[in-house]
């Protein structure tokens, strides 16, 4: 029961990391312009703090699925 419960939650973390980076893919346009150039300090952070967010979701999922399989 625990191990199956464990199952889900560690695939759930590695499909809504893999969510979140296609996501912040689309975000992205190919061709920056002069407008889109936002440097400042919050924009910077955010992207930091999402950047880690899927760092964290595909270690906390790939550690607990490698766990279930072992």
């Amino acid at each position: 029961m625990l191990v199956g419960l464990e199952f889900i939650i560690a695939a759930a973390a590695v499909v809504g990391a893999i969510a979140m980076f296609v996501l912040a893919l689309r975000r992205r346009p190919a061709v920056d312009t002069a407008r889109q150039n936002d440097t400042s300090g919050g924009a910077i952070v955010a992207t930091n703090f999402y950047a880690l967010a899927i760092i964290g979701l595909l270690f906390f999922g790939i550690s607990f699925l490698i766990d279930v399989f072992s």
